[in-house]
């Protein structure tokens, strides 16, 4: 893999690991808010739901890793692209 390619791979992946911690801190927190009608009862308590807020995160990141690799995508083509470094590459002569 050329360095140009390990560059805009470093980019992409680090703006998507920035988005999927984003989303799913949002997917964890809502569904946190979602069950504490249930804590108290039958001995359902807060670090039980604790538990199963963390044990649903793998859950959530499936659903969403299509999404996060979308976003994450467009947002570092975005920045390369604001920077002028795509326009810079093309005119070097890199496809």
């Amino acid at each position: 893999m050329k360095q140009l390619d390990r560059y805009i791979v470093q980019h992409i992946f680090g703006f998507t690991a920035v988005v999927g911690l984003g989303l799913i801190t949002i997917q964890a927190l809502v569904a946190f808010v979602a069950q504490l009608d249930e804590v108290g009862r039958g001995g359902f308590s807060y670090s039980d739901l604790f538990l199963y807020t963390i044990l649903q995160l793998p859950a959530g990141i499936y659903v969403m890793l299509p999404i996060m690799g979308m976003i994450g995508t467009l947002m570092g083509l975005g920045a390369l692209a604001s920077s002028s470094e795509l326009t810079a590459m093309r005119a070097s002569g890199v496809s």
